[in-house]
């Protein structure tokens, strides 16, 4: 009889938690020099449950105008100067659930999927801009971002980037702290150079980029 031989997944440690954190209250989240969030809005590494500690830190703030996010990344080569590109690559990826809902596997209308797009222009400018983008096999799409609704700053130092991004309440259908004070959320930070990435809860072989259940939750406080 032909032996039985079955693939071994190596399942992230992540994937055994549901994690909520904190996510603190900015009175002002946005202001000329980007997100205005200092380091007591850094979230956890969460990837420390498997040992790691990604080249990078992210913080988030929220108030009724929206959410912002800032990528501290500490390596050049896990950006667009690393790997240049004829058209802007997807660098860094956003989920939002307005609901954070975590018990279905596929994306409600509340399911949200940004995309920082990034290149290096001809002139040497770092060049980068949100967009919103679809998300695979999702039961509805939310309302596309009117305009002026995503900002997006990149600041590149002689040791990496600062990457400030801001989500007005108007590019997340169903944004309601007060109602719905719990956001689902994940983040992937691509490594362009070395075909890698970063993300926040647990990562490759699970599809967290279609599946909400695999995602973190921001408790929005105050």
């Amino acid at each position: 009889m032909a032996s039985d031989k079955r693939a071994l997944l190596s399942i992230p440690s992540r994937a055994l938690f549901q994690f909520a954190v904190p996510c603190r209250h900015c009175a002002t989240l946005w202001d000329r020099d980007g997100a205005n969030l200092d380091e007591s809005y850094r979230l956890p590494n969460l990837a420390g449950l498997e040992g790691t500690t990604p080249p990078l830190e992210v913080r988030a703030g929220w108030n009724e105008d929206g959410l912002a996010l800032r990528f501290h990344i500490f390596d050049l080569q896990i950006g667009p100067r690393a790997k240049r590109m004829v058209h802007a690559a997807q660098w860094i990826h956003v989920w939002i659930d307005t609901r954070a809902v975590h018990d279905v596997h596929r994306a409600t209308r509340y399911c949200h999927r940004f995309v920082l797009l990034a290149n290096v222009a001809s002139n040497q400018a770092l060049e980068a801009k949100m967009a919103w983008v679809g998300i695979p096999r999702a039961k509805e799409a939310p309302s596309p971002p009117p305009p002026r609704s995503l900002k997006s700053l990149v600041r590149e130092y002689t040791d990496g980037y600062c990457v400030d991004m801001l989500f007005l309440k108007d590019a997340l259908t169903g944004y309601d702290p007060r109602e719905y004070p719990r956001l689902g959320f994940n983040y992937a930070v691509c490594d362009l150079a070395r075909d890698r990435e970063f993300v926040f809860t647990a990562g490759r072989p699970l599809p967290y980029d279609e599946d909400p259940s695999l995602w973190a939750t921001l408790e929005l406080v105050p």
